[in-house]
């Protein structure tokens, strides 16, 4: 009999250890579910960041696109206004030059002429 009891109370021990372990595996399951909870709506947002980024990259690509045109336009633009800067310049110092050259003459005469009338006079 006493064989009994020591069997029932290691029963009971056994018994307290097995809900011990059955609330452990419950605990377990409740953290494995909420996990995959976390997991599931991680994927998602990886999956809409993913989809958003390449959206963005493709609007971005766009612009950059029409931005390049722009740009090249610009270029263009700009390297016919220096040719044509370049080319009045020339045309500038040119004139510049030949009117110069037409004073120094003129200026010449002049004093050549004063001479002359001096000379006259005197």
């Amino acid at each position: 009999m006493q064989d009994l009891k020591i069997s029932e109370s290691e029963y009971e021990k056994c018994q307290d250890v097995l809900k011990l372990k059955y609330q452990m595996l419950e605990k377990a399951r409740a953290d494995v579910e909420e996990l995959k909870t976390q997991l599931s709506s991680m994927e998602i947002k990886m999956h809409n960041d993913l989809v958003t980024n390449s959206n963005e990259k493709a609007k971005l690509k766009m612009r950059l696109r029409t931005t390049q045109a722009k740009l090249d336009a610009f270029k263009g633009r700009y390297k016919e206004t220096m040719k044509e800067a370049c080319f009045m310049n020339k045309k500038y110092e040119e004139g510049s030059g030949k009117l110069k050259e037409q004073l120094a003459s003129y200026g010449v005469e002049v004093l050549h002429l004063k001479k002359k009338l001096a000379a006259m006079k005197g």
